[in-house]
């Protein structure tokens, strides 16, 4: 199911997928409407005014619209290469991931290509059967009339997409969309669902380092590819492992770069001297490998996006402050919901409850980290960016309820302190970052 998640998020991420089954799509049309008006017999019929059509009006239709819609394709493609290229320049070139996997682009360029061919499979059909007497699809025509009325609607809300997809807010929001998601997905239950989370331990943080935990005695498994854990097979490691009745410690993790010969797993010996070769191939491929991080299996990498946004807005070529605050407040929305969530348990087990593979899990301290430490550095002398973490790790004191997660809060707020009193001249500014701080200090008290 990994696989087939890969390759799909791959095929949706692709400007060539969504078209080419409009390509599709209009030639099956074309050959249903075809077959339907080679059966009717429309003298004996008489199907309304607005139905019938002559051989040279038909003509004259299809090829019109086929010409057009052509036309207007090379001007959709245009505006995309533009808009790419802006987003990529201003908001960094991560971003063009984001936008490929929208839709609305991809389906009108379908439309516009699917119309086109099916008009000029249509026109082919048009001719005389006998001398004065003319062959005429009046069905296929007048449904190639609907079709270009629904590509000129489609045209309209393209320019409105565009226009308002490229605004900060549109960017910021869509990324923040995609991030809620895989928090939705990668963390999906919550603290407190059962009696065994009542009391919010700290081991709920996750483990991070399987390494702490296995034998003296391993064999390691190589990588064999290079690019990004784009995903991890699961079920089929659990499989493998317990073909070999070992355990796995896995290393390498979803967003981790690995190329050839780097580690990957980790396998306890337990009396075995080497992992055949053919069976190391079949570890290796639980490991989906891509030139680029997805957000499948990997929060860090809509993270990562949205830092991107914020820094590029904190540069003194683009000096947008108050879109670092949007993704500022995007992040800490995002954090607010995970605090609430237990996080995975980082040893897998199959169905007989034996613990087959150890990974490694995330932690609010390191998603924290991931979404804050690089604003902090960039932003670090401007009271607006200083003022807005204060408040965002101000909101997050109220959500969290592990104490592992209430000490990372505690050293940003630290860090935030040591910042302003450096980098901040002005009184009054100092003060109102210490006062929201203090605060959150305050706040945090109740987790013991």
């Amino acid at each position: 199911m990994a696989w087939w998640l890969q390759r799909w998020d791959t095929l949706r991420g692709s400007l060539w997928f969504i078209p080419g089954l409009g390509v599709l799509g209009a030639l099956l049309l074309s050959v249903i409407t075809l077959q339907i008006d080679y059966q009717l017999s429309y003298e004996k019929l008489s199907p309304p005014a607005w139905l019938i059509t002559t051989s040279s009006a038909a003509r004259l239709t299809l090829s019109s619209l086929a010409g057009a819609l052509i036309t207007v394709t090379g001007v959709v493609f245009s505006m995309t290469m533009l808009t790419l290229a802006q987003t990529s320049s201003q908001y960094g070139p991560r971003l063009l991931r984001s936008f490929l996997n929208q839709n609305v682009t991809q389906l009108t360029l379908a439309v516009f290509v699917g119309t086109s061919l099916y008009c000029m499979s249509v026109l082919r059909t048009i001719r005389e059967i006998e001398e004065g007497n003319f062959f005429v699809p009046h069905l296929s025509v007048f449904v190639g009339l609907c079709l270009g009325l629904m590509s000129l609607l489609f045209f309209v809300y393209f320019i409105h997409y565009t226009a308002s997809s490229i605004q900060a807010e549109s960017v910021i929001r869509a990324v923040s969309y995609e991030l809620d998601d895989a928090i939705e997905r990668l963390f999906p239950e919550s603290l407190g669902d059962d009696s065994d989370d009542s009391d919010a331990d700290d081991s709920a943080s996750g483990d991070s380092d399987p390494n702490q935990e296995k034998p003296d005695s391993t064999l390691l498994i190589q990588a064999d590819s290079i690019g990004y854990v784009q995903g991890i097979d699961g079920d089929r490691l659990i499989e493998l492992a317990d073909q070999l009745d070992t355990v796995f410690y896995v290393r390498a993790k979803p967003g981790d770069y690995i190329f050839h010969g780097a580690p990957l797993l980790d396998v306890a010996k337990d009396g075995k001297d080497e992992v055949e070769e053919e069976f190391q191939s079949k570890v290796r491929e639980t490991f989906l490998t891509g030139v680029r991080r997805t957000p499948r299996q990997d929060t860090g990498c809509v993270i990562k996006e949205l830092v991107e946004v914020a820094i590029r807005a904190l540069s003194p070529g683009i000096n947008d402050p108050h879109t670092a605050v949007a993704c500022i407040n995007s992040l800490a929305s995002a954090l607010s919901s995970v605090a609430g969530r237990k996080f995975p348990d980082s040893h897998r087990r199959n169905e007989e409850g034996k613990v087959r593979v150890i990974v490694q899990t995330p932690t609010f301290s390191q998603l924290l980290d991931d979404c804050f430490r690089e604003i902090r550095f960039y932003g670090a002398d401007s009271f607006l960016i200083l003022e807005q973490l204060s408040k965002s790790l101000q909101m997050l004191s109220y959500f969290v309820q592990r104490k592992a997660d209430a000490e990372a809060i505690r050293r940003h707020l630290k860090i935030i302190d040591s910042l302003a009193e450096q980098n901040l001249t002005i009184d009054d500014e100092k003060k109102q970052i210490f006062a929201i701080t203090e605060e959150a200090k305050h706040c945090l008290e109740k987790i013991v």
